[in-house]
């Protein structure tokens, strides 16, 4: 008998990947994932902060994925994730400037189910077709700049969530 999960969300998923990350050395790499990380944590640091939220109730969680991570938003936000994409890529011309081999990111934004498990350190993560088909969207090889993909059903998410959320 298949286990059913009991924490199945239909949600927006963010998925960032560093063009070319591979390419780069070691030291490059973590400069690059370092820089990335404290910048996005203090975007949304502010954009918490300005909205009086908590992170709980914007991200349900953050997957990385050795070149870049997924961003999970809470489901009671569907519709956000393709600002917050468009916020994460806004910020690859900074990273170019003090990193001058950094050549961008690529970012997929999919409105998808993942399920909720604890990993083998009893840590929560993520599973599911949306992360797959997110993924999906960064299959196009060849990007020479930063990019934001935004899939059919992210998109009209965002629709619904504009006409919601006027301000």
């Amino acid at each position: 008998m298949a286990a059913k999960s009991k924490n199945v969300w239909s949600t927006d998923i963010v998925l960032v990947d560093i063009i070319n990350f591979s390419k780069l050395t070691s030291n490059q790499q973590f400069e690059i994932i370092d820089y990335i990380t404290k910048s996005y944590s203090k975007m949304i640091e502010k954009m918490l902060t300005s909205s009086n939220m908590t992170l709980s109730r914007l991200v349900l969680g953050f997957i990385s994925t050795g070149d870049g991570f997924y961003c999970i938003l809470n489901p009671k936000l569907k519709g956000y994730g393709a600002i917050l994409g468009l916020s994460f890529n806004h910020f690859s011309e900074h990273i170019s400037k003090k990193y001058p081999y950094f050549e961008g990111i690529k970012i997929a934004v999919h409105t998808g189910e993942v399920h909720e498990f604890r990993d083998i350190l009893g840590n929560k993560n993520y599973i599911g077709d949306g992360l797959n088909d997110c993924a999906r969207y960064l299959e196009f090889k060849n990007y020479t700049i930063s990019t934001v993909m935004v899939s059919e059903s992210a998109y009209e998410n965002l629709i619904k969530f504009i006409n919601i959320y006027k301000d």
